[in-house]
């Protein structure tokens, strides 16, 4: 290891950073404890308990708090590391047991159970990892159930899935005036969320079908008033550098409402296709 970087690195720090970058993940791949660090722009040495089970020792110690992540709960949440080690432990072969028991940690569904996100319903949100062909996925399902109150958008409220969609009443309100003017207006890349979920709603049982247009997302949403289901399937990329937009456009909450970051979904329904394919929790 240390041979092979002094040979290699006078060279390559005349790189620039994003480039630097994509040459130590290039690296990586067939170094299995190791992960690039964004911040330091260097390799760390992989630790068998940061496997994204636990927040306080999962960062760099020269990463800010804020550095972006994949959040599932409270207690769990998916840095790039996580993901590119996970990535990297499906590839090989005959992995040894310590891999293995990296990537079942990592693979593992998570779950949070709360009321105060929807007074008067019961809230369930569940997460399901999964690697399909070299890719990390992730199948996200909210769920609401009656309990002091019946399933509606007034008790739902507002819900978000990515860093695009967001669903409040008042969507509901500015669609129905929009489609007052023209029964078929345009597609607004911001309203697919709350169009799928208006539609939901008022075909009871009906499951409505959507993607946002501007990251690799697909969902679908399906009501009655006793319970409510939102099901959305992400991509988070392959292996890569930290700097890969199909990552970072997951998770990177600095980029502003004027400028944040795009990538095309270009084939609404390939991403839940995707995840429906793969068998078990790796391909």
């Amino acid at each position: 290891m240390q041979i092979a970087l002094g040979r290699l690195l006078p060279s390559a720090r005349n790189l620039i950073r994003e480039d630097f970058l994509e040459f130590l993940a290039t690296l990586a791949r067939d170094l299995p404890d190791w992960w690039v660090c964004e911040q330091c722009v260097k390799l760390h040495r992989s630790r068998k308990f940061d496997n994204s089970k636990r927040i306080a020792d999962s960062r760099c110690s020269r990463t800010p708090r804020s550095n972006s992540y994949y959040w599932m709960n409270s207690e769990s949440r998916l840095c790039h590391q996580h993901v590119q080690l996970a990535l990297k432990y499906a590839r090989m072969d005959n992995r040894k047991w310590a891999y293995q028991k990296y990537l079942d940690a990592v693979l593992a569904p998570r779950h949070m159970t709360t009321g105060a996100k929807t007074p008067g319903l019961k809230y369930r949100a569940s997460y399901y990892p999964k690697i399909v062909k070299g890719r990390f996925l992730i199948l996200g399902v909210l769920r609401f159930e009656k309990n002091k109150n019946v399933v509606s958008a007034d008790t739902i409220r507002h819900m978000t899935i990515c860093m695009h969609q967001y669903f409040c009443v008042s969507d509901l309100i500015l669609l129905e005036r929009l489609q007052a003017l023209n029964p078929q207006p345009p597609l607004n890349p911001t309203l697919a969320l709350s169009t799928a979920i208006g539609a939901g709603l008022k075909n009871e049982g009906v499951e409505a079908r959507g993607f946002c247009p501007q990251c690799p997302t697909d969902f679908s949403f399906r009501a009655t008033p006793n319970r409510a289901a939102l099901c959305f399937w992400q991509d988070l990329g392959p292996e890569g550098s930290p700097l890969n937009l199909t990552w970072r456009v997951h998770v990177d909450n600095t980029s502003s409402a004027d400028n944040p970051i795009i990538v095309c979904h270009k084939e609404p329904g390939s991403i839940r296709s995707l995840y429906e394919s793969g068998f078990g929790k790796r391909v």
